[in-house]
């Protein structure tokens, strides 16, 4: 299977997972979930950029249902003229959920402090590569619940620069179509709470 159709199928298995996390700062905490949705594949994905290919112009729900059966249909994407701007996001969103459970790097995010990028997010998760770093920028979709806005790699600029580093204090990952749950992360019980 070719990357889209490998990102795809990767993202369709988030839609099965909700993630909470607790976060800490000079004393206060702050707790969210992060939740997926078939529509959110479209931006995390950087479909946006392929302003080429018409059929990306539609439900985007009904998109990502036909990105995860319709072979033809990943090829022609695939072949856009503006493939290559959103190559490496493509790999990236593979390996989102590996991304997500090992991340322990956790900002607070106010964009009119970062002059690289006018990505409205309310949290970025970061992991230093020797190659890249990665970026994920999560947003507020309700209150409490955060959905995944961006996703990339880049060598050149540190979008953390000048944000709030929080202390990752707890993480764990539901399988939501069954009761199982895995603690990623649990400082409040070892007592290493900030």
């Amino acid at each position: 299977m070719e990357i889209l159709g490998k990102a795809a199928t990767a993202f369709n298995r988030l839609l099965g997972i909700k993630y909470e996390i607790v976060l800490g700062k000079k004393g206060k905490t702050t707790t969210f979930t992060i939740s997926f949705e078939k529509h959110e594949f479209y931006h995390v994905a950087g479909l946006q950029y392929l302003t080429d290919v018409r059929e990306l112009k539609t439900d985007r729900s009904s998109l990502f249902n036909r990105m995860l059966t319709d072979d033809t249909f990943r090829l022609k994407i695939l072949n856009s003229c503006f493939i290559d701007k959103i190559t490496d996001r493509i790999n990236q969103l593979i390996n989102l959920e590996n991304f997500i459970d090992s991340n322990d790097t956790i900002f607070k995010y106010t964009e009119n402090v970062n002059p690289y990028s006018k990505i409205k997010a309310d949290f970025l998760l970061m992991n230093k590569n020797v190659k890249y770093n990665l970026f994920l920028f999560l947003a507020y979709k309700q209150e409490g619940v955060c959905f995944c806005r961006s996703l990339f790699s880049d060598n050149r600029l540190d979008y953390s620069k000048n944000q709030i580093t929080m202390a990752l204090l707890y993480k764990r990952k539901t399988f939501l179509k069954t009761p199982k749950e895995i603690v990623l992360f649990d400082s409040v019980s070892q007592g290493k709470v900030n």
